[in-house]
């Protein structure tokens, strides 16, 4: 097994201002034996949510903003991410999993869970 490409800490998530939009922040380090180089690639967001009695599940970007910016990753030693996600402000948000995708990697190289 090789070694992790990097840690996620302080993954939090909260309510916002609006009905239905989310806040989260997050800390990405990555460890001293792969500071020879930058770690590229992106962030996922999967939230878990109810609305009424149905369980309903969210990725963020949407598949189709696969490139948005905000979620892409370019650091070499630490990354604070911070950003907004919005939901149908009746869905009440279960839990957040954040998965970080390494550049060409179908797999995620560190995923971390809240439970709201």
């Amino acid at each position: 097994r090789s070694a992790p490409t990097l840690s996620i800490y302080r993954f939090k998530v909260e309510p916002d201002l609006l009905p239905g939009e989310y806040r989260y922040r997050l800390l990405l380090v990555t460890p001293s034996t792969r500071r020879e180089r930058d770690f590229n690639g992106r962030l996922e967001l999967v939230v878990n949510l109810t609305e009424g009695d149905q369980s309903a599940m969210m990725s963020f970007p949407e598949p189709a903003d696969a490139d948005a910016g905000a979620f892409r990753l370019a650091f070499k030693y630490f990354r604070r991410v911070e950003g907004t996600f919005r939901v149908n402000p009746k869905a009440k948000v279960e839990s957040v999993q954040v998965r970080i995708y390494e550049t060409g990697s179908t797999q995620p190289r560190a995923t971390h869970s809240v439970s709201l």
